[in-house]
């Protein structure tokens, strides 16, 4: 698997060298996977001047499908999500 599809209104939790990235909506619909990318550089580019947008860069991305370990939440979007506990 080469990562998740480009989706917009998904969560997305940073925590030490890793992103998790879960559901949200692509051009098939609302989606229910979760993904891990981790091993390399996360980078937001801000916008600085006029008619430029943020947009996310990964470099040396390794991205990979985190299997479910129990009942798969149903696919959402316009949701949150937070990292708890250690891992």
């Amino acid at each position: 698997d080469n990562g998740p599809s480009p989706r917009h209104n998904h969560s997305a939790v940073h925590f030490r060298d890793q992103v998790f990235v879960f559901g949200g909506i692509d051009g098939g619909g609302l989606k229910n996977d979760l993904y891990c990318w981790s091993n390399g550089i996360f980078c937001l580019l801000i916008p600085i001047f006029h008619g430029s947008d943020s947009r996310s860069r990964l470099v040396s991305r390794s991205w990979s499908r985190v299997s479910d370990k129990g009942p798969t939440p149903s696919a959402r979007a316009h949701h949150s999500a937070a990292m708890v506990g250690r891992m």
